[in-house]
């Protein structure tokens, strides 16, 4: 089990609850002592009867010498990263990002990168046919399995087209061709 996790669950989580159940229990208790000992509440006598009960001092002092350590070293480890670095990310010059076009049979598609963050690696965007009559990157309908050209649409000609092609096994061969270093010869 990671001890980071079990520590930021120990803090972020338990000791809140922790806290508030302790004061709604001391108002709950305040709430339901009888008038007389009401107004000697705040005298801490009834706190001390409480304390010498089942709980002994040494275990409570204990707990929160332990709670105040654990949050001494919550505030060392948020110093240590902020002083730290932050991390690379693939440099902008890699060349596969300028692999953004080839040909998949009769069809020429084209596609984007971009950078996430959380998986420290780039991953392929926006997929798409190109128009065969003017290379326009055109929207597919994975439905009709046609890619339609806005291009094509405003002046007036043929606009969709069959896509023979699915945009999943595209991406598929585009990281293949990528990993496999084919892409560098297609590279325009």
């Amino acid at each position: 089990m990671n001890i980071k996790k079990v520590y930021e669950w120990f803090i972020d989580k338990w000791l809140a609850s922790l806290l508030t159940a302790t004061i709604v229990f001391i108002l709950n208790y305040y709430k339901d002592l009888p008038e007389t000992e009401k107004k000697v509440f705040f005298h801490f006598t009834s706190i001390k009867t409480f304390l010498n009960s089942g709980i002994a001092v040494w275990q409570v002092a204990l707990v929160l010498v332990f709670i105040v350590i654990l949050h001494f070293l919550q505030i060392k480890k948020l110093k240590k990263e902020k002083s730290q670095p932050p991390k690379k990310k693939i440099p902008d010059d890699a060349p596969f990002l300028k692999y953004k076009s080839d040909k998949f049979g009769q069809e020429r598609w084209s596609w984007d990168y971009e950078w996430s963050q959380y998986d420290e690696k780039y991953s392929l965007l926006h997929i798409a046919p190109n128009c065969p009559k003017c290379n326009t990157k055109m929207e597919y309908d994975a439905f009709g399995g046609v890619g339609t050209c806005f291009k094509c649409r405003i002046d007036g000609k043929q606009n969709t087209f069959k896509v023979n092609q699915l945009p999943n096994d595209i991406g598929k061969e585009i990281e293949r061709r990528v990993h496999s270093n084919e892409f560098i010869d297609k590279v325009i």
